[in-house]
């Protein structure tokens, strides 16, 4: 149950709603900006500084904050970052207690070292009051202290059914926003066997995990050590989710990481309809080109002649003969797998 204070004298009731228009609070004469109970809890704004102190053997600092509300409906990420100000010796402790609105206690952040400060993540729900008190572990010390209240933009979803649409084929950067914070994308893949390589920047340890369209698990694998990795999947359905997450919920696991997912189908095998042909001077031919398999991503292909001056080739595969003589007409895919096909001709 919540302590009641007497507020002082002279301090206006300050109502829900209000938003704080400093950046930092200052004492007048020994009157706290904080309200003194959870029922005149001063409202916060998310990313401004607060600075106040505890002055008096049992007081309490109470601030309130209320969630964003977002069409998914999921939860988000909120950090709260504390500074304890007291030159070392001259004060105790100040801890800030987090509470829900039917007054669970939800966490605390305690801080010990003066002039140090410290940060705790919390997922708390959408459009939801939630309050904090701000007491000295040592009842009969000061302690001047500086707090943030940070909403933090999480560009991946937090759950399988608020998964973000995972761009293929390209390098995507995100993060991990707190402990524990997961990562989930959905991705419609051309392919059943695309390639997925997760690289940690600066993320200790990343493990990924991959599920159906029904939220089975399909695979996992793991990143270690800042390391990366590739694998080929062998899926089912074209459409999946991918999950991301780290194994330690300390701080050390904040940081950024990189996604990315190629459902290209390469070109296995390019074959023409023609091995070899034989032209009189000025005649022409059009040779036509099969990449296998029929599904590959590009199909495209360049042609070349190893001697123009006896016979030419077309970006279209049209043979021209120029004069006598043998030459060879190279046919490479353009997908990057090389792949060749050759049809030697001859010109009488």
């Amino acid at each position: 149950m919540f302590n009641q204070k007497l507020k002082r004298m002279g301090m206006l009731c300050l109502t829900f709603g209000m938003v704080l228009t400093a950046g930092v609070f200052g004492k007048s004469a020994g009157v706290s900006a904080a309200g003194y109970s959870k029922d005149d809890a001063e409202e916060v704004t998310f990313g401004e500084k607060i600075e106040d102190a505890i002055s008096e053997k049992a007081e309490e600092d109470w601030y309130c904050f209320t969630t964003s509300t977002s069409d998914s409906g999921a939860n988000s990420w909120y950090s709260f970052t504390m500074m304890y100000k007291n030159k070392a010796g001259s004060g105790g402790a100040p801890t800030l207690y987090l509470y829900d609105e039917d007054e669970e206690e939800i966490g605390e952040l305690v801080i010990y070292s003066s002039n140090s400060n410290k940060t705790k993540y919390y997922n708390l729900e959408q459009d939801k009051t939630y309050y904090m008190k701000i007491a000295s572990e040592y009842k009969n010390d000061t302690a001047d202290y500086i707090f943030t209240v940070e909403e933090l933009q999480d560009e991946a979803g937090d759950a399988l059914e608020t998964a973000n649409t995972l761009e293929k084929n390209t390098t995507n950067r995100f993060e991990m926003q707190a402990p524990g914070d997961e990562d989930w994308f959905y991705v419609e893949s051309d392919t059943l066997h695309p390639v997925l390589t997760i690289k940690s920047t600066n993320v200790p340890s990343v493990d990924i995990r991959i599920y159906d369209i029904d939220g089975i698990e399909l695979d996992s694998f793991a990143v270690y050590a800042k390391g990366s990795q590739s694998k080929s999947l062998s899926l089912t359905e074209n459409c999946f989710y991918i999950r991301v997450y780290t194994y330690f919920n300390g701080d050390e696991d904040l940081g950024n990481y990189t996604i990315s997912l190629s459902d290209k189908v390469n070109v296995t095998k390019v074959t023409l309809n023609k091995s070899k042909v034989t032209l009189k001077k000025g005649k022409s031919v059009t040779l036509k080109a099969k990449v296998t398999p029929s599904s590959a991503s590009n199909k495209k292909v360049t042609w070349k002649s190893s001697n123009s001056r006896i016979a030419t080739v077309s970006s279209t595969g049209k043979v021209t003969a120029k004069r006598a003589g043998k030459v060879t007409i190279t046919c490479t895919t353009k997908d990057g797998s090389k792949k060749k096909a050759t049809c030697k001709i001859t010109v009488k």
